[in-house]
């Protein structure tokens, strides 16, 4: 049987392209399930506090240095309400 070799920039790659494909059904899933059912702007009572056509922004500010995890994810839901 033929050995196989670690490629870590392989699987590097490989994860990578696994978290871009699982990242839009998960955000789809949870916002489904945050909004009974059904991933519409129109039945999020939060959303409903700012006018369609304007766009909100967020700073975080923070008192020591850190790590920010979860960028593609908000990403993904601030950019993509169209969720079937």
């Amino acid at each position: 049987m033929a050995s196989r070799r670690y490629d870590p920039e392989q699987r590097r790659q490989a994860l990578i392209k696994r978290i871009e494909q699982d990242i839009p059904e998960a955000v789809a899933r949870a916002l489904r399930e945050d909004l009974g059912g059904t991933a519409d702007a129109d039945h999020d009572i939060t959303a409903l506090l700012l006018p369609a056509n304007q766009q909100a922004e967020a700073r975080i500010i923070t008192r020591e240095a850190g790590v920010f995890c979860g960028k593609r994810w908000v990403e993904e839901v601030s950019c993509n309400w169209a969720i079937a």
